[in-house]
């Protein structure tokens, strides 16, 4: 008897007479709640506020009457008033918070914001590096991770389970950049080739410098490194933007030195952090560093630990011409502290600390460790509600005598949809993706079945639908227009790996009449069918359908279990659909690129449909696999024993006119096709169930069949 699993196929014992089971439908249907997440930027305002006294010792007794909150100079009413206690190091406990009294108006959303805080870990080291850049991020997890907060390991899913990210640490120091697994990235020792890349991807240079017949020097070369340094991490603060709550930057750098050049790119990134309400930490791995009094850089400590190319050393992969310039500008003191200063400015601009000429790199955690608490949340409603993308002055005023203040000095406030840029309007659907919100302005339907693919690995093939009445349409002169995006995510939820995208747009446009005809058919869907290749195991996945002509959005989520097609004897789901091509083609006939969007059975492609409704008369396709079965199996197929139940009544003579099997030596799988014609069945709710070859176990699917 084969395991239960939570997906969309289930397995039954099976006898003669037949045992039917509760029907299980396959096809869920989003929460119909919520608002877009771009209009919640008229919520409450929250700004936190640190206070020290005399020799900067913390003050933690002041009340909410003790401030005053001002926005682009006038006041406003502090109408949630929360003090949050600092976190002692090496005190993994949950913290209670102490709280003044908090009005009639509802705090609930600011709060669950700043339960959960994530912490994103960025490592920019060098070989020498990686092992004291994993002590301390080790350290970190074992002693200091606090409850409600989550953590990411260079891109890899945030946790707040300590075993995962530990061993997932562990495999990033053995096996990074194998896998999947992410390395600790050391960009300053890249090959000319990277460099170029990397150059050309993040300032737009069309030609780069080394291309060109401009002269290159050392200057110009570290110049548009730095520059992409800075642009690599004003790229984590934005995608780091489309989560809600409190968020964290810790980046493991070798210095950054500042140049007039890239004050520019300093500015977006302090703009980007702002935006993206994320504060940055970052420690300089090289520690401290001993110098000869005679300057000789050769016989620093920094030179002797080190085995890649220090500031003003000659990079590898460097061309000919700039090599001369490196060797002759040796390291020095200087560039050192250069190199730290920049790191330190570029931080600060953010609202956080850097540590440098510390051995003990763990200590950039304490700084984390302090952005968890210690200070006063404050919130307001603006008084003024109009959304125009503005930057808004915040300035706090207190009036105790002789205690300081910090705090954030103003946001960007939201824009209405239609004025948002193509940037934004994606930065709008991420958020919804990668939070918990589920707005409901467009229902989605979405159904989903799992096969084996041809390395071995499951697909789990999918559709996200729409029903023509849902539609979201702008009406113009050219008729009615359709401008819709779907982004797809699947996160393991038992084990640390890199979360799985897809991502799909349309844009059509209906002749009224032709809106009108789909309207009227309550089958007709818009569908985005795709195919994931996911490993077994949980995972929850989350769809998003937005429009970007007026902003509606829907959202589907679930739990799923992908099934292991790997050694054991088992089957596919069993696939239902009217929906089918010619392999290598997608759902329109055109030629497809790239992996396959639907199941690929001999020279067909089939796609499962959002639910299982079908109008009577249409052609259903059932296709089911089976894998790891025994050889004999495969050279002499079975001939398919496959039921149909009206309601709990077995149809003596189900009208299938068609029955193939598609059997495979080398992979030890079977495939079957089976074609139901439904013009001769009545309007109902019907079971197909297919019982499998050991004569115990079998599969089955429920759907409708509706009248014309």
């Amino acid at each position: 008897m084969i395991k239960k699993s939570r997906s969309t196929f289930h397995r039954l014992t099976v006898g003669l007479p037949l045992v039917v089971a509760i029907a299980v439908c396959s096809t869920l249907t989003a929460q119909e709640t919520g608002q877009p997440v771009f209009r919640a930027e008229t919520a409450l305002i929250e700004v936190e506020v640190r206070a020290t006294g005399q020799g900067g010792k913390p003050v933690f007794d002041l009340k909410q009457e003790s401030f005053m909150i001002f926005e682009e100079g006038h006041e406003q009413e502090i109408t949630a008033f929360e003090y949050v206690p600092p976190v002692a190091a090496e005190q993994a406990t949950t913290t209670a918070r102490q709280t003044e009294t908090v009005p009639t108006v509802p705090t609930q959303a600011s709060q669950t914001s700043r339960e959960e805080t994530l912490i994103y870990i960025a490592s920019r080291v060098g070989a020498r590096q990686r092992k004291a850049t994993y002590e301390a991020i080790k350290e970190f997890i074992e002693t200091n991770l606090q409850p409600g907060v989550r953590v990411s390991l260079d891109g890899l899913p945030f946790m707040s389970n300590k075993q995962l990210l530990l061993e997932m640490l562990d495999r990033m120091l053995e096996e990074g950049g194998k896998n999947g697994i992410p390395g600790f990235v050391n960009v300053a020792t890249a090959s000319a080739d990277e460099q170029i890349a990397t150059i050309t991807a993040f300032t737009g240079i069309t030609t780069p410098t080394y291309l060109s017949t401009t002269p290159i020097t050392a200057q110009t070369h570290r110049v548009h490194l730095e520059r992409a340094l800075v642009q690599d991490y004003t790229g984590l603060i934005s995608q780091l933007g489309v989560y809600p709550g409190k968020k964290i930057l810790v980046v493991f750098s070798r210095g950054l030195r500042f140049d007039a050049e890239n004050a520019m790119y300093w500015r977006q990134l302090a703009a980007a952090a702002m935006r993206a309400r994320v504060v940055m930490h970052a420690v300089d791995v090289r520690g401290l560093v001993a110098m000869p009094r005679d300057g000789d850089a050769s016989q620093s400590t920094l030179a002797l630990e080190l085995e890649e190319p220090l500031p003003g050393d000659v990079p590898s992969g460097l061309p000919p011409q700039i090599r001369p310039e490196f060797a002759d500008k040796p390291f020095s003191p200087r560039d050192l502290q250069f190199s730290q200063q920049g790191l330190m400015s570029l931080v600060e601009g953010t609202g956080g600390k850097a540590v440098v000429n510390d051995n003990d790199l763990g200590k950039v955690f304490s700084n984390v460790l302090a952005e968890l608490g210690g200070y006063y949340v404050l919130g307001y409603y603006p008084r003024e509600q109009e959304q125009r993308g503005r930057f808004r002055d915040i300035r706090v005023e207190v009036d105790r005598p002789g205690v300081k203040i910090s705090f954030r000095d103003g946001y960007f406030e939201g824009k209405e949809f239609s004025k948002l840029s193509s940037i934004e309007k994606r930065r709008a659907l991420e958020r919804v993706l990668y939070s918990n919100d589920m707005p409901g302005e467009i229902p989605l339907k979405v159904g989903y079945e799992f096969f084996r693919g041809d390395d071995g690995r499951p697909v789990a093939a999918y559709c996200v639908g729409i029903d023509a009445s849902s539609i979201p349409v702008t009406q113009t002169k050219k008729g009615a227009e359709v401008d819709i995006v779907m982004l797809a995510r699947a996160e393991s939820a038992g084990a640390a790996r890199v979360p799985f995208g897809d991502e799909q747009s349309l844009q059509l446009v209906f002749k009224p009449d032709e809106f009108k005809r789909m309207q009227d058919d309550s089958t007709a869907m818009l569908q985005f069918p795709s195919a994931m290749k996911l490993p077994p195991g949980p995972f929850r996945w989350k769809f998003v359908v937005g429009d970007l002509l007026t902003g509606r959005m829907g959202a589907f989520q679930s739990a799923v279990e992908v099934p292991d097609f790997a050694n054991e004897p088992s089957p596919s789901s069993l696939l239902l659909t009217g929906r089918i091509s010619t392999a290598g083609e997608d759902s329109s006939g055109k030629k497809e690129s790239g992996e396959p969007r639907g199941i690929d059975v001999g020279e067909f492609r089939f796609y499962p449909p959002p639910e299982n409704v079908f109008r009577q008369g249409a052609t259903v396709h059932a296709v089911y696999g089976l894998y790891n079965i025994a050889a004999d199996l495969v050279q002499a197929p079975p001939a398919p024993r496959v039921f149909l139940l009206l309601g709990e009544t077995p149809l003596d003579r189900p009208p299938f006119s068609n029955y193939e099997a598609f059997p495979s030596a080398d992979r030890k799988e079977l495939h079957y096709i089976a074609t139901l014609d439904t013009v001769t069945l009545k309007p109902g709710a019907y079971r197909l169930l297919v019982a499998l070859p050991n004569g115990k176990d079998a599969i089955y699917k429920d759907f409708n069949l509706i009248g014309n």
